[in-house]
Protein backbone atom coordinates (compact mmCIF):
# COMPACT_ATOMS: atom_id res chain seq x y z
CA UNK A 1 0.00 0.00 0.00
CA UNK A 2 2.92 2.25 0.83
CA UNK A 3 4.46 1.61 -1.99
CA UNK A 4 1.39 2.46 -4.35
CA UNK A 5 0.93 5.97 -2.82
CA UNK A 6 4.87 6.88 -2.97
CA UNK A 7 4.39 5.77 -7.07
CA UNK A 8 1.09 7.78 -6.88
CA UNK A 9 3.49 11.11 -6.00
CA UNK A 10 6.31 10.49 -7.83
CA UNK A 11 4.00 10.10 -10.62
CA UNK A 12 2.30 13.50 -10.11
CA UNK A 13 5.58 14.72 -9.51
CA UNK A 14 6.68 13.96 -12.47
CA UNK A 15 3.97 15.45 -14.24
CA UNK A 16 4.21 18.45 -12.42
CA UNK A 17 8.07 19.06 -13.67
CA UNK A 18 6.77 18.24 -17.23
CA UNK A 19 3.92 20.42 -17.17
CA UNK A 20 2.03 18.34 -19.41
CA UNK A 21 -1.71 19.47 -19.19
CA UNK A 22 -2.90 16.66 -20.61
CA UNK A 23 -1.57 14.11 -17.56
CA UNK A 24 -2.92 16.64 -14.94
CA UNK A 25 -6.24 16.40 -16.22
CA UNK A 26 -6.34 12.94 -16.27
CA UNK A 27 -5.05 13.10 -12.85
CA UNK A 28 -7.62 14.94 -11.72
CA UNK A 29 -9.85 13.10 -13.63
CA UNK A 30 -9.66 10.49 -10.97
CA UNK A 31 -11.53 13.09 -8.58
CA UNK A 32 -14.09 13.62 -10.86
CA UNK A 33 -15.19 10.02 -11.49
CA UNK A 34 -15.40 9.48 -7.82
CA UNK A 35 -18.49 11.89 -8.04
CA UNK A 36 -19.37 12.12 -11.52
CA UNK A 37 -18.79 7.97 -12.38
CA UNK A 38 -16.30 6.46 -14.54
CA UNK A 39 -17.89 7.54 -17.68
CA UNK A 40 -19.06 10.69 -16.47
CA UNK A 41 -22.74 9.54 -16.09
CA UNK A 42 -23.36 10.98 -13.22
CA UNK A 43 -24.19 9.54 -9.92
CA UNK A 44 -27.37 10.02 -7.99
CA UNK A 45 -26.25 9.01 -4.23
CA UNK A 46 -23.59 11.64 -5.11
CA UNK A 47 -25.80 14.08 -5.73
CA UNK A 48 -23.63 14.53 -9.26
CA UNK A 49 -24.62 15.31 -13.00
CA UNK A 50 -23.79 13.36 -16.13
CA UNK A 51 -20.56 15.44 -17.66
CA UNK A 52 -19.84 13.28 -20.15
CA UNK A 53 -20.27 14.51 -23.47
CA UNK A 54 -20.89 17.75 -22.73
CA UNK A 55 -19.99 20.94 -24.93
CA UNK A 56 -15.80 21.64 -23.68
CA UNK A 57 -16.43 25.42 -23.50
CA UNK A 58 -19.35 25.14 -21.33
CA UNK A 59 -17.97 22.81 -18.84
CA UNK A 60 -14.69 25.33 -18.67
CA UNK A 61 -16.94 27.94 -17.82
CA UNK A 62 -19.16 26.34 -14.74
CA UNK A 63 -15.49 24.85 -13.48
CA UNK A 64 -14.49 29.05 -13.26
CA UNK A 65 -17.85 29.88 -11.87
CA UNK A 66 -17.11 27.41 -8.81
CA UNK A 67 -13.88 28.43 -8.76
CA UNK A 68 -14.72 32.32 -8.60
CA UNK A 69 -17.82 31.66 -6.45
CA UNK A 70 -20.49 32.68 -9.08
CA UNK A 71 -21.89 28.85 -8.30
CA UNK A 72 -21.34 26.42 -4.59
CA UNK A 73 -21.32 29.67 -2.34
CA UNK A 74 -24.84 29.19 -0.98
CA UNK A 75 -25.49 27.48 2.24
CA UNK A 76 -28.22 25.18 1.00
CA UNK A 77 -25.97 24.39 -2.07
CA UNK A 78 -24.16 21.08 0.00
CA UNK A 79 -23.30 19.62 -3.64
CA UNK A 80 -22.46 22.94 -5.01
CA UNK A 81 -19.88 23.28 -2.04
CA UNK A 82 -18.42 20.08 -3.10
CA UNK A 83 -17.65 20.76 -6.69
CA UNK A 84 -16.59 24.33 -5.32
CA UNK A 85 -13.43 22.54 -3.06
CA UNK A 86 -12.72 20.34 -6.51
CA UNK A 87 -12.50 23.13 -8.72
CA UNK A 88 -10.38 25.50 -6.50
CA UNK A 89 -7.71 22.68 -6.89
CA UNK A 90 -7.19 22.69 -10.79
CA UNK A 91 -5.03 25.98 -10.96
CA UNK A 92 -4.04 26.33 -14.24
CA UNK A 93 -5.90 27.36 -17.27
CA UNK A 94 -4.28 24.93 -19.67
CA UNK A 95 -5.18 22.36 -16.93
CA UNK A 96 -8.51 23.24 -16.89
CA UNK A 97 -9.42 23.27 -20.57
CA UNK A 98 -7.61 19.91 -20.96
CA UNK A 99 -10.07 18.86 -18.49
CA UNK A 100 -13.33 20.20 -19.97
CA UNK A 101 -11.46 18.41 -23.51
CA UNK A 102 -11.20 15.00 -21.79
CA UNK A 103 -14.89 15.53 -20.72
CA UNK A 104 -16.57 16.42 -23.53
CA UNK A 105 -14.87 13.44 -25.61
CA UNK A 106 -16.56 11.44 -24.14
CA UNK A 107 -19.91 9.44 -24.82
CA UNK A 108 -22.79 11.24 -23.74
CA UNK A 109 -24.82 9.19 -20.84
CA UNK A 110 -28.36 8.50 -20.86
CA UNK A 111 -29.60 8.31 -17.84
CA UNK A 112 -33.01 6.40 -17.12
CA UNK A 113 -36.36 8.13 -16.10
CA UNK A 114 -37.19 8.47 -12.32
CA UNK A 115 -40.09 10.94 -12.25
CA UNK A 116 -43.52 10.40 -13.74
CA UNK A 117 -45.12 14.51 -14.39
CA UNK A 118 -47.29 16.05 -16.98
CA UNK A 119 -44.86 15.91 -20.07
CA UNK A 120 -46.98 17.75 -22.28
CA UNK A 121 -46.99 20.65 -19.76
CA UNK A 122 -43.44 20.09 -19.78
CA UNK A 123 -43.61 20.81 -23.35
CA UNK A 124 -45.01 23.97 -23.00
CA UNK A 125 -43.06 25.77 -20.66
CA UNK A 126 -39.90 24.24 -22.66
CA UNK A 127 -40.51 26.39 -25.64
CA UNK A 128 -38.33 29.49 -23.74
CA UNK A 129 -35.90 26.91 -23.06
CA UNK A 130 -35.08 26.19 -26.45
CA UNK A 131 -33.71 29.18 -27.60
CA UNK A 132 -30.34 28.26 -25.95
CA UNK A 133 -30.91 24.36 -24.88
CA UNK A 134 -31.99 23.52 -28.20
CA UNK A 135 -34.76 21.84 -29.68
CA UNK A 136 -33.84 18.66 -29.09
CA UNK A 137 -32.17 19.40 -25.60
CA UNK A 138 -28.75 19.86 -27.72
CA UNK A 139 -27.13 22.22 -25.64
CA UNK A 140 -24.21 24.84 -26.98
CA UNK A 141 -21.32 26.82 -25.99
CA UNK A 142 -23.87 29.00 -23.87
CA UNK A 143 -26.10 26.04 -22.52
CA UNK A 144 -25.71 22.67 -21.47
CA UNK A 145 -27.33 19.53 -22.92
CA UNK A 146 -30.42 18.78 -21.15
CA UNK A 147 -31.46 15.39 -23.56
CA UNK A 148 -30.62 12.26 -21.67
CA UNK A 149 -29.73 13.91 -18.33
CA UNK A 150 -30.96 12.91 -15.20
CA UNK A 151 -34.86 13.88 -14.17
CA UNK A 152 -33.68 14.05 -10.70
CA UNK A 153 -31.04 16.37 -10.88
CA UNK A 154 -32.83 18.69 -13.69
CA UNK A 155 -35.73 18.90 -11.01
CA UNK A 156 -32.99 19.82 -8.18
CA UNK A 157 -31.47 22.55 -10.14
CA UNK A 158 -34.91 24.03 -11.18
CA UNK A 159 -35.85 24.49 -7.37
CA UNK A 160 -32.11 26.06 -6.96
CA UNK A 161 -32.98 28.43 -9.77
CA UNK A 162 -36.57 29.00 -8.44
CA UNK A 163 -35.74 29.08 -4.54
CA UNK A 164 -32.46 31.64 -5.08
CA UNK A 165 -29.51 28.66 -4.80
CA UNK A 166 -28.67 29.12 -7.74
CA UNK A 167 -28.29 32.92 -10.19
CA UNK A 168 -28.84 34.46 -6.92
CA UNK A 169 -24.99 35.82 -7.10
CA UNK A 170 -24.03 39.76 -9.29
CA UNK A 171 -22.20 38.24 -12.41
CA UNK A 172 -24.45 35.24 -13.30
CA UNK A 173 -25.98 37.14 -15.63
CA UNK A 174 -26.87 33.11 -17.13
CA UNK A 175 -28.46 32.10 -13.83
CA UNK A 176 -29.96 35.21 -13.28
CA UNK A 177 -31.70 34.84 -16.54
CA UNK A 178 -32.60 30.61 -15.38
CA UNK A 179 -34.41 32.29 -12.36
CA UNK A 180 -36.30 34.75 -14.13
CA UNK A 181 -37.29 31.80 -16.07
CA UNK A 182 -38.53 29.44 -13.50
CA UNK A 183 -39.75 32.09 -11.16
CA UNK A 184 -43.54 31.10 -10.27
CA UNK A 185 -43.42 27.72 -11.02
CA UNK A 186 -44.69 25.51 -8.65
CA UNK A 187 -43.31 22.24 -7.99
CA UNK A 188 -45.79 20.22 -10.25
CA UNK A 189 -44.47 22.56 -13.10
CA UNK A 190 -41.07 22.02 -12.29
CA UNK A 191 -41.20 18.08 -12.54
CA UNK A 192 -43.29 18.40 -15.67
CA UNK A 193 -40.51 20.27 -17.56
CA UNK A 194 -37.27 18.38 -15.88
CA UNK A 195 -39.77 15.22 -17.60
CA UNK A 196 -39.34 16.51 -20.76
CA UNK A 197 -36.51 18.06 -20.91
CA UNK A 198 -34.92 14.57 -19.80
CA UNK A 199 -37.07 12.81 -22.70
CA UNK A 200 -35.67 14.43 -25.52
CA UNK A 201 -33.16 12.92 -27.76
CA UNK A 202 -30.30 15.17 -28.77
CA UNK A 203 -29.19 14.58 -32.32
CA UNK A 204 -26.06 12.68 -33.21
Amino acid sequence: MIARVVGLLIALASMVATADPAALAEAHWKGCASCHGEAGQGLRPKEAPGIAGQDAAYLERQMRAFQSGIRGRHPDDASGSRMALMAAAIRDDDVLAALARRVAAMPPPAAPATLRSDAERGRQLYGTCAVCHGAAGQGSAAAPRLAGIGDWYLLAQLRKYRDGVRGSVQGDAAGQGMAALVAGLNDAELASLAVYAHSLAAPP
